[in-house]
């Protein structure tokens, strides 16, 4: 399949990509969040797994960022929570990153690429005045684990020697991660 094209992906397939027990080490992980600070306060995390870049960078354009800009789009016509010239400049911010990332799988350097992308969008969207979006891609489980380490090691809660036992060891595709990963995010 072309994880690229959206004739390509199945419904159930970003589901398939957060059975974190049929992840590997080498793997590319996704992590998102999203948090709402307006009525009904919600947030959520994720941590997702893609067998390739293609993959990774197909999930962001048409789920994720697909999401978020139906979102944005319903707040434009249902919702008078902020601004609507704050909302009109999130919809054209997201159409504009829904684009970027789609030039992406066509760069010479695509990690890089994929790293800047991620790093911009969280710079426009980290500090919203109702609503926050983070997105990180890790590759392979050596960078989730010094980036879940460097984002939840100031928790008294948080297990760094678990955390680091599970993503070195064999155990990483018998279910342990996403075991581990679901206890860790529901507690942050």
């Amino acid at each position: 399949m072309d994880y690229l094209k959206y004739n390509d992906w199945k419904n159930s397939h970003a589901t398939e990509m957060q059975q974190l027990e049929f992840s590997r080490p080498d793997d590319i992980f996704i992590f998102e969040r999203f948090t709402q600070k307006s009525i009904g306060d919600a947030e959520s995390q994720t941590v997702l797994f893609a067998e390739d870049i293609d993959e990774a960078i197909g999930y962001i354009r048409h789920i994720f960022l697909y999401d978020i800009l139906i979102d944005s789009t319903d707040d434009l016509e249902y919702l008078s929570i902020s601004p609507l010239e704050e909302q009109q400049k999130d919809v054209l911010m997201l159409l504009n990153y829904w684009f970027n990332a789609g030039k992406i799988a066509d760069a010479p350097n695509i990690k890089k690429e994929l790293k800047n992308f991620c790093e911009e969008f969280n710079k426009d969207f980290s500090c919203r005045s109702e609503t926050e979006y983070e997105l990180n891609v890790l590759f392979g489980a050596n960078e989730l684990r010094k980036f879940l380490i460097q984002k939840y090691s100031e928790n008294p809660y948080f297990d760094k020697k678990r955390l680091s036992d599970i993503c070195d060891n064999s155990f990483f595709s018998g279910g342990l991660l996403k075991e581990f990963l679901h206890t860790v995010l529901s507690k942050y």
